[in-house]
């Protein structure tokens, strides 16, 4: 019964650590936001076929300039990857430059902000709804991880409306 009860608690704790999770893998990397762009309070969520769009920012505390990347991952409603080609739910290049950024000026500690708002024109685009993870990573390289950010992406079929009515 001991080791019955052993083995499902391995078991559990192995299922829950292999989810994708939320994660900064280099610790110079600071002031992590994802969100709805012009509403820092909202969840990182993007509608297909709309104008919705997200913005990333952080700091680098080295202070020089890097390459940053980012792309996505499909993942299912356990936030685990699924098995499809990125050319199935990504319309564009799967790899993006984050191209804005800007050096510190007035602080005593010298750091870089980067900036992306996703997606523009120029980068990819979700074609399907689901629970996607930005993966942010170094020199075009997805090995070198540097983040990992979870987002939604919505698929909007049909409008509903409510209109609440007396009844006399």
């Amino acid at each position: 019964m001991r080791y019955t009860l052993l083995f499902l608690f391995c078991l559990v704790g192995f299922s829950a650590r292999s989810q994708q999770e939320e994660m900064i893998y280099k610790p110079y990397i600071n002031t992590l936001q994802f969100h709805q762009y012009g509403n820092q309070q909202g969840l990182p969520v993007y509608a297909l076929n709309s104008g919705d769009q997200l913005l990333l920012g952080f700091d680098d505390m080295e202070g020089s300039l890097k390459n940053y990347y980012y792309t996505y991952q499909l993942c299912d409603y356990t936030w685990q990857p699924v098995n499809l080609n990125p050319f199935d739910y990504i319309k564009g290049f799967t790899q993006n430059r984050i191209g804005t950024y800007r050096y510190s000026s007035l602080a005593f500690t010298r750091y870089t902000h980067y900036q992306a708002i996703l997606p523009d024109r120029n980068s990819a685009v979700p074609t399907r709804s689901g629970n996607y993870l930005l993966k942010v990573f170094l020199d075009g390289d997805p090995s070198k991880i540097v983040f990992t950010k979870r987002m939604y992406v919505l698929d909007q079929k049909a409008n509903i409306t409510a209109e609440v009515v007396q009844p006399f």
